[in-house]
């Protein structure tokens, strides 16, 4: 047996070999959901290019398998992922086909627009805060923006158009095999062991066309075959096997991105590859002609005006010499421009933290304060959420639903037509004893007020009759949504009611199928279908933004008020009488608050007399000990060693905590724009070395790390990205005298004979 298996034993290889490499194609190359286009089915004629040229449903049908195939497991074909992303996109081909045909296009958008809003990304069944959306919102947040703004209801076609645009466009930015090793990463760090699903995609769709609707990809195809049709025109032309030498190439360098590099180019199959798409050889081939020719166009159109070297050279000498680096910095959110929001930030600490129990203490990693700690003392700071199915309408549309013979019979009767008389003074009451005269009175109206009569009857009709408020509601379709109220403060959820405790007491008392309204113009039906089960406290950024912090730091000053004019009488009192807040609440911040000023001023260095240092002073380092404290914490020497540490710290670290954590971020700066001091500090900075705390800007202390300065020739605009420049407006141009001619072809017979097929 041994002896037979190494006789044979070349030959096993090589058949083991030739398996794995079929199977590579089978389920790299062919796409079992793509539509076929049969060898043998029969073409006929469906419209004319922008020349005249006949061609088939065939031929579009072809072109279209090729940009609108199916994507496996939410990912691009890797054949053509660079026609999409790097030509219909990165050369604005799906730009000018929407301002082309876009007028036509707004009911298809529109209906895509309704479909992708129903789809989800992949939630794990059995980690709660696992999901894809959570892995994109680390490694692509982006991407995230894009689709919310995508679904986002109310958007016109181009909001719509622009947003799916942008999202094909970062389909590019991260390798599908890192969001599914972040995944099973994520989920072994909760000491779970599982899997990424199959589709990894943000939005669960299958082609393109379920993003761009199947008009427009058909538009898409129509209009790449009139670009071919121009490049033979302009005398460009490519051979069968140079088209499919382009084909190997590109799936030679896919093979090589899936780690797969040691098949030799001639035993990859044309044939093979083109049944992935449904497609016979020859009309694969004749497909990928027209898009590669298209781009060959264009590539042409782009490098044939060349510059002059010395022009771009003195268009360099206007460069300036910069620095790039690395800062380690607060976030942005933690921005203070005033001496109050230093004031409202100290409060925010306080009243969720630890803080009041020593101001001095300027760091900023406290242990957080249970939610009815907060509850107690800072209300103003918490929130919680309700899962609704809301449905509204105002009295007036409800009052359309009142029949006109109703309402006059309604205006008739004694009660109503006092009350008519009460609201407008031109109808007289007097003597209108009986129906005729009431009518006579009310038909001799002029035209606009009695208009307002009707309005005012309709309405009053419509708050009486609680069955047609009902009945009303009952044709109104609910609307899921997660809605958001402070325990204590303002809300803009419900019209004519501003309080959200009145709103919580409303939610808390509401009857099944109740209709309510706070001012009896705008009515609500609500189901409640999950109450958040505790209170959660805003982050530093929300309070401000609502105007929470302004509240808290206005009650805390005039609960601290009393107290603090009888020790310092000299201060708060003239004539015998105490001065009125509004006059000495400066004076009272700084004596509330005198701790953390003066602890800020150790920090700072400041040598002068007590409290008396420049407003900028205080605001430049409130956070200069917490950035020493983490580069302390984490011996830290360079940026890199930082930064690794910073992950580990952020990935033990709850979600309150978490807004405190400063950041890394890269920047590049004109020597121009900065500061003498700072200037120096990089002059004599090392290369990759930590450097600080540092004054970078007003009220922004960072460590820094000098990764390089551009001198003026390196920073210059090069020869090859002037270019660039021109090469690029060269493409656009010839791609607007492209569509121009092509706009000059009637479409509307194009789509019935595809509408036929279909």
């Amino acid at each position: 047996m041994l002896f037979i298996f190494r006789h044979y034993q070349k030959s096993l290889y090589a058949t083991v070999g030739m398996l794995l490499f079929f199977s590579f194609l089978l389920t790299t190359f062919m796409r079992v959901g793509d539509n076929t286009v049969a060898v043998n089915e029969k073409s006929r004629l469906i419209g004319t290019l922008y020349d005249g040229t006949n061609f088939t449903d065939l031929e579009l049908k072809s072109v279209l398998s090729l940009v609108d195939s199916d994507q496996i497991e939410g990912e691009m074909h890797p054949l053509i992922r660079g026609i999409v992303l790097q030509f219909l996109v990165q050369d604005q081909i799906f730009e000018s086909v929407y301002e082309l045909y876009g007028s036509s296009l707004e009911k298809n958008f529109e209906d895509c627009h309704k479909k992708i809003s129903k789809t989800k990304a992949y939630q794990d069944p059995n980690i709660k805060d696992l999901s894809i959306e959570s892995i994109y919102k680390r490694l692509l947040p982006k991407a995230v923006e894009s689709v919310e703004k995508m679904k986002k209801e109310g958007i016109s076609a181009k909001e719509y158009f622009d947003c799916v645009l942008e999202y094909v466009k970062l389909q590019d930015a991260i390798s599908p095999s890192i969001v599914r090793q972040f995944y099973s990463y994520l989920a072994a760090s909760k000491g779970i062991r599982a899997e990424a699903p199959h589709n990894i995609s943000l939005i669960q769709f299958h082609r393109l066309s379920d993003l761009f609707s199947k008009k427009f990809m058909d538009l898409v195809a129509f209009s790449l075959m009139n670009g071919a049709r121009y490049a033979k025109n302009s005398g460009i032309d490519m051979s069968t096997e140079e088209v499919k030498a382009e084909v190997v190439a590109k799936v030679i360098k896919a093979m090589k991105q899936q780690k797969d590099s040691s098949l030799p180019f001639h035993k990859i199959s044309i044939k093979q590859i083109a049944s992935g798409f449904g497609l016979s050889e020859d009309r694969f081939l004749d497909a990928y002609r027209n898009i590669a020719l298209f781009r060959r166009f264009l590539d042409i159109e782009k490098t044939q005006h060349l510059l002059d070297p010395l022009m771009a050279q003195k268009i360099s000498s206007f460069a300036t010499q910069k620095a790039e680096l690395e800062v380690f910095k607060m976030k942005d959110s933690l921005h203070l421009d005033t001496l109050e929001d230093l004031f409202k930030f100290q409060c925010y600490l306080e009243a969720t933290t630890g803080a009041m129990q020593d101001r001095r203490n300027l760091g900023l990693q406290q242990d957080p304060l249970t939610i009815d700690e907060v509850e107690k003392n800072a209300p103003e700071l918490l929130k919680t959420a309700y899962e609704i199915n809301l449905k509204k309408l105002s009295l007036s549309e409800i009052s359309l639903s009142v029949p006109l013979k109703k309402m006059l019979k309604w205006q008739l009767e004694d009660e109503n037509f006092y009350a008519i008389a009460d609201q407008f003074r031109q109808v007289q009451d007097l003597g209108a004893i009986d129906d005729q005269t009431r009518r006579n009175i009310l038909d001799n109206l002029d035209h606009s007020l009695r208009a307002e009569v009707d309005l005012f009857s309709r309405r009053r009709m419509a708050l009486e009759d609680k069955e047609m408020l009902r009945q009303a509601f009952e044709r109104v379709t609910e609307e899921r949504k997660t809605v958001e109220f402070l325990l204590s403060g303002k809300t803009d959820t419900f019209t004519g009611c501003v309080d959200s405790k009145e709103v919580l007491e409303r939610l808390g008392h509401l009857e099944e199928q109740e209709i309510f309204s706070f001012d009896n113009e705008n009515f609500y039906q609500i189901t409640i279908l999950e109450k958040g089960e505790k209170p959660v406290v805003l982050s530093y950024e929300d309070a401000s933004r609502k105007g929470q912090l302004d509240v808290l730091l206005e009650r805390y000053l005039k609960s601290r008020y009393p107290q603090v004019r009888i020790m310092y009488r000299d201060q708060f009192e003239k004539d015998g009488n105490w001065l009125p807040y509004d006059v000495v609440k400066s004076n009272l911040e700084k004596i509330v608050f005198k701790d953390l000023l003066q602890a800020i001023e150790v920090s700072g260095g400041y040598r002068g007399p007590s409290l008396q240092a420049p407003h900028q002073f205080y605001l430049d380092n409130r956070f200069k000990t917490h950035l020493e404290t983490f580069v302390s914490k984490f011996d830290a020497k360079t940026m890199e060693d930082l930064n690794l540490k910073l992950s580990v710290y952020l990935n033990n670290c709850d979600e309150f905590s978490r807004q405190f954590v400063p950041v890394i971020d890269t920047i590049k700066i004109q020597r121009s724009e900065v500061s003498r001091d700072l200037r120096k500090t990089l002059d004599q900075a090392g290369l990759k070395t930590l450097v600080g705390p540092q004054l970078f800007d007003k009220g922004q202390q960072v460590y820094l790390s000098l990764i390089g300065w551009n001198d003026a020739r390196e920073n210059t605009i090069s020869l090859v990205e002037l270019q660039e420049i021109v090469g690029d407006s060269a493409k656009k141009e010839a791609l607007n005298l492209i569509f121009k001619k092509i706009s000059t072809v009637p479409i509307e017979s194009l789509f019935e004979q595809v509408q036929e097929d279909v």
